[in-house]
């Protein structure tokens, strides 16, 4: 078997400590932050992603050491207005080494922080400008607001001084204006903050019914604090909110890419509140000034209403006197013709009246006088058929009974039965009917 010749690690690692020693490595390197830890000293770990894809394609660890790291940090912090903080760009000066259980580091010794005022303002238009592109940053402005702002939905931490400020002005408003509030917690500051708010607006577009508006809220802080506003994916989420959104984020002079895309950007929590409020106050007064405009328009309606009245009744009044004068000549005419007529009708009458009763007269005179003659006559036929003149001339008459007999087949053998002459009456007994 040929014999290898190898080295141990630790004099690979003597070897490249060495090769990168007389390389004498010292040059200004730009980077992200992907990680830093500060205590006594300062630790980063610097990363560069791919422009197309975001992916890291080279990681190294840098240190700043002692009273150099306090310096350089506030320095940093003093003219960028932010601290050093994981996704920010840097440059900085530093010098290579290699140590052989550490690997390659690199030791900074100076930063420039105008690169990072440039990185970040460059990052910033660069935002503005994808969304432009993706024609979303003015989405959100579409919406109208509702007339009246009632239901409204707040994003921010619950331990937030903004969010305080904001409930407290909204609360507590001089109008007596009432209002309900719901908070969905969020961060807003920090690497984490954009995903924590969008799945807080993930949770808002999830209820059941949209608030009228959500509110994005944030106290002041330095622009480091504020980074996460300037976020793509928070940006393009407000954007394209199912429901207006109003920014209350930092100071005035703040104006973050999310108050860019936002419906209504205010410069503070209070100020967020104090808009909500005035908005619902121009609705209070224009109701103010619709009733007041109701109620002079329905005077005036009524006003002219009753001059019409006033004039319809004096043309009423005029109208009905003459149809009244009117109808009293035609009454008065209607009654003389009506008094003659009647007048001349009782005449008429009267005089048939009195023709009627002396022909009723004549009539009576004459029935009587033939009634008085029919009943001599009838006198006379009586006295000749009178019973008793019949018996006289030697008839008579026989009953059964009381009952007059005129046919032998109404009595039978044994009846008794009487027989009246014009002086008395005979009892006999039937023995045989022939």
């Amino acid at each position: 078997m040929q014999q290898i010749e190898a080295v141990t690690l630790s004099q690979l690692g003597a070897y490249i400590k060495q090769l990168v020693s007389d390389a004498n490595i010292s040059t200004w390197i730009v980077a992200e932050i992907h990680s830093i830890s500060v205590s006594k000293h300062c630790y980063i770990e610097c990363v560069e992603k791919s422009e197309q894809h975001g992916d890291i394609v080279a990681r190294m660890k840098f240190n700043i050491w002692g009273n150099v790291a306090n310096t350089l940090l506030s320095n940093f912090e003093s003219e960028t207005g932010q601290q050093l903080q994981a996704g920010l760009k840097i440059m900085f000066f530093a010098t290579i080494s290699y140590h052989e259980l550490y690997g390659i580091s690199g030791t900074i010794s100076a930063i420039n922080p105008e690169y990072t005022l440039g990185a970040l303002e460059r990052q910033r238009r660069d935002t503005i400008r994808r969304l432009t592109e993706d024609g979303v940053v003015d989405m959100n402005k579409m919406f109208e607001l509702p007339l009246a702002l009632q239901n409204i939905a707040i994003v921010s931490s619950d331990m937030a001084a903004g969010y305080g400020d904001f409930c407290n002005q909204i609360l507590n408003n001089a109008y007596n204006l009432s209002f309900n509030l719901k908070l969905y917690p969020a961060m807003v500051q920090g690497a984490d903050a954009p995903q924590s708010i969008i799945s807080a607006l993930d949770a808002i577009a999830a209820e059941p019914t949209l608030p009228d508006v959500v509110v994005l809220i944030r106290g002041g802080g330095s622009k480091a604090d504020l980074l996460c506003f300037d976020n793509y994916d928070l940006a393009c989420n407000i954007a394209q909110f199912p429901c207006p959104v109003i920014t209350g984020i930092g100071h005035e002079r703040d104006n973050s890419v999310c108050d860019i895309v936002a419906h209504t950007r205010t410069k503070t929590p209070t100020a967020a509140a104090e808009f909500i409020v005035g908005h619902n106050l121009l609705l209070l007064e224009r109701i103010v000034a619709l009733r007041t405009r109701l109620y002079e328009t329905s005077q005036d309606i009524l006003a002219l209403m009753r001059r019409r009245t006033d004039n319809m009744q004096m043309q009423l009044i005029s109208s009905t006197q003459g149809r009244v004068g009117a109808t009293m000549q035609y009454v008065d005419r209607l009654y003389t013709q009506l008094k003659l007529t009647t007048q001349n009708n009782l005449r008429a009458q009267i005089l048939h009246i009195k023709q009627l009763k002396l022909s009723l007269q004549q009539l009576s005179y004459k029935l009587i006088r033939d009634q008085g003659n029919n009943i001599s006559t009838l006198q006379r036929i009586i006295a000749i058929y009178a019973p008793t003149d019949t018996l006289r001339r030697g008839f008579t008459i026989t009953t059964l009974n009381g009952k007059r007999i005129t046919n032998a087949s109404d009595v039978s053998k044994g009846d008794v039965l009487t027989t009246i002459t014009h002086n008395g009456k005979i009892i006999s007994v039937v023995e045989r009917v022939l």
